[in-house]
């Protein structure tokens, strides 16, 4: 099955879908766990059936790389789009080690030299993404004008 993108969910609804990217929040209820996955073109809600996970499945930790499969569907009380995964296979790629090295408020020093975790952060995400636009309008205006 190929990857679809979380930005493209909306028109994959009733389908069988696959999504890969970093758990962002867990959230453990009596009979499912529902988990946050976060990737670059937005966020969704994975519901797991606890029982269909079997006796020994634990949530992944914050930050963890993971894919899932399952049915993509409409629900309205959802705050993430609207849409929920219903998981129907859950793989950890990759466990994150808990706690994170840093933390939301962590110095911008100890961001820059965490990047690759701080970039998970879609705040952090966005200010690099900003910056980084903001440098390339700057070098093509300098390129024109001759200036390097």
């Amino acid at each position: 099955m190929e990857r679809t993108p979380i930005g493209a969910l909306a028109s994959k609804i009733d389908q069988e879908v696959m999504v890969r990217g970093f758990v962002d929040v867990v959230r453990d209820q009596k009979r499912m766990f529902f988990i946050v996955l976060r990737e670059r073109t937005g966020a969704v809600q994975i519901a797991l059936d606890k029982e269909s996970m079997g006796a020994g499945f634990e949530a992944p930790s914050i930050g963890s790389a993971v894919t899932v499969s399952g049915k993509c569907v409409a629900a309205p009380n959802v705050k993430l789009g609207g849409l929920e995964i219903q998981a129907m296979t859950f793989t950890i790629n990759g466990l994150a080690e808990s706690p994170l090295p840093i933390q939301p408020d962590s110095a911008l020093d100890k961001k820059i030299d965490w990047r690759a975790v701080s970039l998970k952060n879609e705040k952090d995400f966005l200010l690099f993404e900003v910056q980084t636009h903001v440098e390339h309008l700057m070098r093509e205006y300098w390129l024109k004008q001759d200036f390097i």
